[in-house]
């Protein structure tokens, strides 16, 4: 269950999707014709030896008791769209675009989610996963190791 107050809450979930969504990551790229590294920047998230790192694109659905997370999922195994229950019943800011997430990277979620987003089939409907923030449905759209 999310400590806190509600806005505490929206404005956290709106840094994580704004920055998931329009951040770029700063990164060093070597040039053979310089004896330093160039800083650049790069919308995926990178390691500073310029490999990149696992990313995933996933929408999820926040709710705030299992039984609701249960009931949502049961809706849409049975035939329901995922974004307009996610437009409907999420209490994250990203339901108001069926939850999308956009694009983010390893370790840019918290614990529970990355292991089931890192983990999962694609476009797999997948929860109850708790978290600090309550219970969410995830679908993995995309995912780069």
């Amino acid at each position: 269950m999310f400590v806190g107050t509600v806005y505490d809450l929206l404005t956290y979930e709106k840094v994580v999707f704004e920055h998931n969504k329009f951040a770029a990551q700063r990164v060093v790229v070597h040039d053979s014709s310089r004896s330093l590294p160039c800083w650049g920047y790069s919308a995926k998230p990178h390691r500073q030896d310029g490999y990149d790192l696992a990313s995933a694109s996933a929408r999820h659905i926040l709710v705030s008791t299992e039984d609701e997370c249960n009931d949502l999922k049961t809706q849409i195994e049975g035939g329901a769209d995922f974004a307009d229950l996610a437009k409907a019943h999420s209490q994250c800011p990203s339901g108001q675009s069926g939850g999308d997430l956009g694009e983010f990277g390893l370790g840019q979620m918290v614990k529970e989610f990355d292991e089931v987003v890192f983990s999962a089939d694609l476009n797999m409907v997948q929860g109850p996963v708790k978290t600090q923030f309550g219970y969410h449905l995830l679908e993995v759209m995309s995912r780069t190791e």
